[in-house]
């Protein structure tokens, strides 16, 4: 390789995006948005493991939670 080619390569590799690593946790896999007040909540708000629904939501139209 001539130094020109080592030079882009280098610099292609250095430009590259960074990807997180799969073992990594985000944010936003533990959070969910409210389809009746449209706020983001947390995992531990929601009315049920797989519901679109806080829990507040739920206790204001007057079901107990």
């Amino acid at each position: 390789m001539d130094l020109l080619q080592r030079a882009v390569e280098r610099e292609r590799n250095h430009k590259l995006p960074l990807r997180w690593a799969l073992e990594q946790d985000s944010v936003w896999d533990h959070v969910f948005a409210c389809v009746c007040c449209e706020r983001v909540r947390g995992e531990e708000e929601r009315r049920e493991p797989r519901s679109e629904v806080c829990i507040r939501c739920v206790r204001a139209a007057g079901f107990e939670g």
